[in-house]
């Protein structure tokens, strides 16, 4: 038998994001939320509402929720839907936004309420239970930082600029002058004046670490 049930998934080094996985056919009053929000139903089709705008989610779509945008998703009878929401601060969204393009300083607002996607819901579907699985922050935060640069990367117009490579390179020389002291991301961000996050990507594109 079918049980409701809300689990909360969030961690103080995952301070920027709240996953929340429910079964459940409670309805909700409309509302909005300061963060930047995504959800999918993994069981169970729902009404979704946004600005006076109606959706149907169910497989392969995911609703989209820009900050202070007021909205509603609810069940379609008594039917108990299993569904996951994330919630993501702005700040962090607006650093992977940067990555994408570094004009970009303050967040940019998704200009869809829906995306109707096999892969990113599939993708996003994997990315929820990964998070609730037994891996490590570390991993955690590594497949948000891919799946956002994506997702992002739909409604972001990509500079590139930020694609030369010798950024990378003095970061290298760095490291390996520097090798035995207990270097930190934010110390290689500081030092290059770089976002965290890109030194990421290109550690990922270069050496797929």
């Amino acid at each position: 038998m079918n049980k409701i049930f809300t689990k909360i998934y969030s961690s103080e080094k995952l301070h920027f994001m709240q996953l929340r996985y429910s079964n459940s056919n409670k309805h909700y009053k409309k509302h909005f939320h300061s963060s930047f929000s995504l959800g999918i139903n993994k069981e169970g089709i729902s009404v979704y509402s946004n600005q006076n705008k109606k959706f149907i989610l169910d497989k392969n779509r995911l609703s989209i929720m820009n900050p202070y945008e007021v909205h509603s998703c609810n069940s379609c009878g008594n039917t108990l839907n299993k569904y996951y929401m994330m919630y993501l601060d702005t700040s962090w969204c607006t650093k992977i936004q940067n990555i994408i393009n570094n004009n970009i300083e303050d967040f940019v607002a998704v200009d869809k309420k829906l995306l109707e996607s096999k892969e990113f819901y599939n993708r996003f579907l994997d990315l929820c239970e990964f998070i609730y699985e037994n891996n490590s922050i570390e991993e955690k935060e590594n497949e948000l930082i891919e799946f956002f640069l994506d997702f992002f990367g739909l409604y972001l117009k990509e500079d590139e600029v930020k694609a030369k490579d010798e950024n990378f390179e003095a970061i290298k020389a760095f490291i390996h002058k520097h090798y035995k002291e207990n270097i930190t991301l934010k110390d290689l961000s500081d030092k290059f004046d770089l976002n965290e996050y890109y030194i990421i990507r290109l550690f990922k594109k270069h050496l797929n670490i």
